[in-house]
């Protein structure tokens, strides 16, 4: 009963404003606007919530959440207070303007860690055969750069979340010395079950990620 009331909710939230047709014509060059900027905070709990209740059923095991497309242009945050107008604070131009938006970019770089805490509560608040669903579970969360301004690829900050089945050391700071993310990507597959010293690309891979275990 409760997993079913459950997917009943997220059908309540995703009934609030979607629709099943696409529009009559799409700019090739643009990925579809599927929901308004101020639904996003609606849009991404439901989502967590179906990934939630996905993994629950074991109808998915691997997921991946993107809350918007990179690049520049209509990244607001109508919902959040960040001393003006909104349309004065678009996301991808204040990050080439870092230094006279540094109080913005923390209030939106807070909310995104906030949903990642929702579903880091919600999956620990779902129970597993033992345990909860967290257990059993590893969350990446990250960025396709490390200096926006710059657009630089080089260290990367990721935070990785693991369930105490993974037995991996967890609350510490892992300096990978300039290894190559993809070796992080092979440890997380190597601790899922699945064997091999590739992940992506073998020129920017040769094996796990040295200093995670």
């Amino acid at each position: 009963d409760a997993h079913l009331e459950s997917i009943r909710e997220v059908e309540r939230q995703l009934g609030e404003g979607g629709a099943c047709e696409p529009e009559a014509t799409l700019d090739p060059f643009e990925l579809p606007q599927l929901y308004e900027a101020a639904q996003l905070p609606t849009w991404t709990r439901a989502m967590m919530d179906l990934t939630v209740l996905a993994l629950a059923c074991d109808l998915s095991r691997y997921v991946t959440l993107v809350y918007r497309r990179p690049g520049g242009g209509k990244s607001y945050f109508p919902w959040l207070d960040l001393g003006g107008p909104t349309d004065a604070f678009e996301h991808h131009s204040m990050t080439h303007d870092r230094a006279n938006h540094v109080p913005q970019l923390r209030t939106i770089f807070r909310w995104f860690n906030e949903q990642t805490a929702y579903l880091l509560d919600r999956l620990k608040a779902t129970p597993d055969v033992e345990g909860t669903l967290f257990d059993s579970v590893a969350l990446l969360q990250g960025s396709e750069c490390s200096d926006g301004q710059v657009h630089d690829k080089l260290d990367v900050p990721l935070a990785l979340f693991c369930g105490s089945e993974l037995g991996l050391s967890t609350g510490r700071v892992v300096n990978a010395g300039g290894q190559p993310q993809n070796h992080l990507l092979v440890s997380l597959q190597n601790l899922m079950g699945r064997e091999g010293q590739v992940f992506g690309n073998p020129y920017y891979c040769s094996g796990p990620l040295e200093g995670l275990s």
